[in-house]
């Protein structure tokens, strides 16, 4: 093609594209363009993880990644062999580790709340951790690579939420190579009753715990103990009863749980400060209830409405509401999920055979599922009487005191 045609034909291209363009611009100007319809934002698409493995409780967890990963339950030592006399297959190792006696020390295997007090535990993190935990016998696993701190830490918070058996727990997930299902609340093994002449049993009645929330909470209840209490274990006046100590075991939610003898006399629990009282749990749930009456709440237990906060100014305002937590300790409870307390030799403290007591309990629901919150409470009756308990006066107001102080 010659220079001149290309001339030409750009040319024409040219005068081609400057008519188009003036056409759609007239075309635009006659007839604009709808607006686009706004588009809803979608959400974020999430895979879902891909998993070679999933667990439906942390137990099932702990079977495979410690016991069946180390070898535990190899036939040649804690499998169809029961090496030390413990079978760790899979049907029957929880039902052999709960509660369960050691042949050696005087342990439970597993200690539903208390890893110091399982012998499991102690075994497993003798090896994993020799500087500072020492046992009887030979670390576990014998003769194998000991577990990580990671496996370590799952065993000890799945026994200090109580050892369950069914149940995924809170913080264990991160600690397995694996999925599980979605953490649920742990409703811990009742606290068993102490046999007639050992001591007396302090029920909490249940208070529910609502999903994904914290709450701190006070109540009181009613409790009669003068036909459970020996006469030797009594003080001089026939109305308070000697202990020794107790053990108490709660729902791992808890943070903490307090219990205080408020100075109400027993004709004031009808006080209306107190706002009634109703049943808790069983067919009469919410029903009202007479507290001194044990029978009122059929299954259930009888207490007062459940307060928010502490139970400072809880009860009669006339004598300062029966209790000052700033100002008088309590006389059981903990921060964890199981605790077992026992005075020196021959030392002993005296609580009421009969009267009423506050509850204070601060409690997590991480989870997505609601809760009845429960703890039991064992007084062992003092068998020797040498020493009184001298609680230290402490006044809790004087330790936020420098709140919001500069530290120099």
């Amino acid at each position: 093609m010659s220079r001149i045609s290309i001339s030409c034909f750009a040319l024409f291209m040219a005068l081609m594209m400057a008519a188009c363009g003036s056409s759609d611009s007239s075309d635009v100007a006659a007839n604009p363009p709808e607006e686009p319809t706004p588009q809803e934002p979608q959400p974020p698409v999430v895979e879902e993880p891909q998993c070679d493995v999933s667990f439906d409780s942390t137990f099932a967890a702990i079977q495979t990644t410690i016991f069946e990963r180390h070898s535990c339950n190899q036939a040649v030592c804690h499998g169809s062999s029961a090496a030390g006399g413990l079978d760790l297959s899979t049907d029957v190792a929880y039902d052999n580790l709960y509660n369960q006696p050691g042949q050696i020390a005087a342990l439970s295997l597993v200690q539903p709340g208390r890893g110091s007090d399982s012998l499991l535990y102690l075994k497993l993190a003798a090896a994993t951790d020799p500087e500072h935990v020492d046992v009887a016998g030979a670390p576990m696993p014998s003769g194998g690579a000991p577990l990580s701190v990671k496996e370590l830490e799952l065993m000890h918070l799945w026994i200090y939420a109580g050892a369950p058996r069914e149940g995924v727990i809170e913080n264990t997930v991160a600690l397995v190579d694996g999925c599980m299902a979605e953490p649920t609340p742990i409703t811990i093994e009742p606290l068993a009753p102490l046999a007639p002449g050992e001591g007396v049993q302090f029920v909490m009645p249940p208070f529910r715990l609502p999903a994904g929330t914290e709450v701190e909470v006070c109540f009181a209840s009613y409790y009669d103990f003068t036909d459970q209490v020996p006469v030797e274990f009594q003080d001089p006046t026939g109305t308070m009863f000697r202990y020794k100590g107790f053990d108490m075991r709660q729902d791992p939610q808890s943070h903490h749980l307090i219990l205080f003898a408020p100075n109400v006399p027993l004709d004031r629990i009808h006080d209306p400060a107190f706002g009634g009282w109703y049943c808790r749990g069983g067919a009469q749930d919410g029903e009202e209830c007479e507290p001194t009456d044990v029978s009122s709440c059929g299954e259930g237990m009888c207490a007062t409405k459940v307060g928010s906060g502490s139970c400072r100014g809880v009860g009669p305002p006339d004598i300062g509401g029966g209790v000052d937590p700033a100002d008088v300790q309590g006389f059981g409870g903990a921060q964890r999920a199981q605790l077992y307390t026992e005075f020196g030799e021959g030392v002993y403290a005296e609580v009421a055979m009969q009267g009423l007591v506050y509850w204070n309990s601060h409690a997590f629901n991480l989870t997505a599922q609601d809760h009845q919150m429960n703890a039991r409470l064992n007084y062992f009756f003092a068998d020797k009487q040498d020493y009184v308990s001298m609680s230290i006066p402490v006044n809790f107001r004087s330790l936020f005191q420098a709140s919001g102080t500069p530290p120099y």
